[in-house]
C-alpha cells in the first residue's frame, strides 16, 4: 500500500518587506523634519514589533529630523540677541 499523503514543499524564501512607514519617515525627515522624527519613532516601534525591514531607515529618519530641526533653529538663536537689542 502506498502512502498517498500530499508532500509539503518547504516555504519559498521571499524577501522581507521594507516598512512603508520607515520610507515615509526618511522622506519626511528631509522635507518636514519634526514630522520625520515623529513618524520615524512610530516606524521604529512598528519595525521592532512586526519584524519588517526598515530599522535603519527609521533610525536615520530620527537622526536626520533632529539634526535638521536643530540646524534650522540655530540661526534664530544666534540672531535673536541682536534682534532683542535692536527692537527691545
Amino acid at each position: 500500500m502506498t502512502n498517498s499523503s500530499p508532500t509539503v514543499s518547504p516555504p519559498v524564501n521571499q524577501p522581507e518587506r521594507t516598512s512603508t512607514l520607515a520610507i515615509v519617515a526618511i522622506v519626511l525627515a528631509i522635507v518636514v523634519p519634526v514630522a520625520g522624527v515623529i513618524v520615524g519613532i512610530i516606524a521604529r516601534r512598528q519595525v521592532i514589533r512586526t519584524g519588517e525591514q526598515g530599522r535603519g531607515l527609521s533610525t536615520a529618519a530620527i537622526i536626520v529630523g533632529i539634526a535638521l530641526t536643530v540646524f534650522s533653529f540655530l540661526p534664530l538663536l544666534i540672531v535673536l540677541p541682536d534682534l532683542v537689542q535692536i527692537y527691545g
